[in-house]
């Protein structure tokens, strides 16, 4: 009985220091999956050649004009300046990129600003065409974080708490006097910059 006793103490002892450690185990697991999201969370600002942030200036010219159009209540030139944009994306050379992390970053985000760039071109009303600008922003203002801007005048983040039902849309513009692109003349001046995006701003 001695015996059986003290194989059952040894097993329970074992099985507890077993338990403790897997357990400590997973909760460090659980700490470096926290920080691992926390990480990935944060904007990767890709360092680019002059030559890129040339054509990519060009990129951003022409979403802006699509942003006048809009803010102006103008429909037509907002599709055809959408076009304009899908075709300076396609204008970038993307050789100029060697780094295989900054390269694969590029096509990504010019894949999905083209697609909407093609949405807002088939647009049918302006209300389908602002509702496609307010994707193109989103996917404009992630690519303008990762690549920056070129010069001295920098990209401003706008955003407006009104836009679509008070779900609030943002938008870019390359001053900070709010031209409202959701509303136009009827709201022109909502909205408040939240971010600059540029060389004054250290990206």
């Amino acid at each position: 009985m001695r015996r059986e006793n003290l194989f059952m103490t040894l097993c329970f002892t074992l099985s507890m220091v077993f338990s403790g450690s897997s357990f400590s185990q997973m909760h460090d697991h659980t700490q470096m999956q926290s920080t691992s999201t926390t990480e990935t969370s944060k904007p990767v600002v890709f360092v680019t050649p002059l030559a890129f942030k040339i054509q990519l200036d060009n990129v951003y010219k022409s979403y802006l004009s699509i942003h006048t159009a809009l803010s102006g209540d103008d429909y037509k030139n907002a599709q055809t300046n959408a076009l304009s944009l899908a075709k300076s994306l396609k204008e970038v050379d993307m050789k100029l990129l060697t780094d295989m992390k900054t390269h694969m970053a590029w096509m990504a985000s010019s894949e999905k600003l083209a697609k909407d760039a093609e949405r807002i071109s088939a647009a049918t009303d302006i209300e389908t065409a602002r509702n496609e600008f307010k994707q193109a922003s989103d996917d404009l203002i992630v690519l303008a974080q990762q690549f920056g801007s070129l010069g001295e005048t920098p990209l401003y983040v706008i955003h407006c708490p009104m836009a679509f039902n008070k779900k609030g849309a943002d938008w870019i513009q390359n001053d900070k006097t709010v031209k409202n692109p959701y509303f136009g003349k009827s709201m022109f001046s909502c909205g408040k910059v939240t971010e600059t995006i540029g060389a004054k701003s250290g990206k």
